[in-house]
C-alpha cells in the first residue's frame, strides 16, 4: 500500500523559491565564460534534485516492510523493529523524508528515528499496526509555559 506525504504550504514555498532562485542564473545571457556555464550547469541539478524530492516523497507497506523515498533518499525497516510511533510532532534533525510539519517520528532499532508526513495519517496507522500489534501509538503533547 502506497502513501503520499502531505506537503505544508511553507516546505512548498521554500522548494518553490529555492528552484526559481536557481534557475534565475539562465536570465543573464551576457556572460558565456566556463565558469558561469558550470554554474547554470550545477544550478539545474540543484532544481532538477528539489523537484525530484517534491514529486518523488512517498512511503509503503509491503509485506513486513516499511518503505520511504524522498528524491534521492531511500531505505526500508522490518515493521516488526519499529516499538513507537509519535504522532502529532515536528522533528527538525535527523532522517526527515518529510514534505510537512505535525508529522509522525517512527522509533526502530534501539535508538533509531525517521520523520515522516504521510497525507492518511490513519490509514497508515491501521495498517501498521495490523502488521505489528505490539506498536506503541503515542500522541505528542507540548507542555504549558506555566
Amino acid at each position: 500500500m502506497k502513501f503520499k506525504s502531505r506537503k505544508s504550504w511553507g516546505i512548498t514555498l521554500v522548494l518553490a523559491l529555492s528552484i526559481l532562485a536557481c534557475n534565475m542564473v539562465w536570465l543573464d545571457t551576457t556572460e558565456t565564460s566556463v565558469v558561469i556555464l558550470i554554474t547554470k550547469i550545477l544550478c539545474s541539478l540543484v532544481s532538477l534534485i528539489l523537484m525530484w524530492i517534491w514529486l518523488g516523497t512517498y512511503y509503503k507497506i509491503e509485506g513486513d516492510y516499511f518503505f520511504y523515498r524522498s528524491g534521492p533518499i531511500s531505505g526500508k525497516v522490518p515493521i516488526a523493529k519499529i516499538r513507537k510511533i509519535e504522532i502529532d510532532t515536528t522533528k527538525w534533525m535527523g532522517l526527515k523524508p518529510a514534505l510537512a510539519t505535525k508529522g509522525m517520528v517512527l522509533h526502530h532499532d534501539g535508538f533509531n528515528e525517521i520523520y515522516i508526513s504521510p497525507k492518511d495519517e490513519d490509514a497508515f496507522l491501521d495498517k501498521m499496526c495490523s502488521i505489528n500489534e505490539q506498536l506503541l501509538v503515542m500522541k505528542f503533547i507540548e507542555a504549558d509555559d506555566e
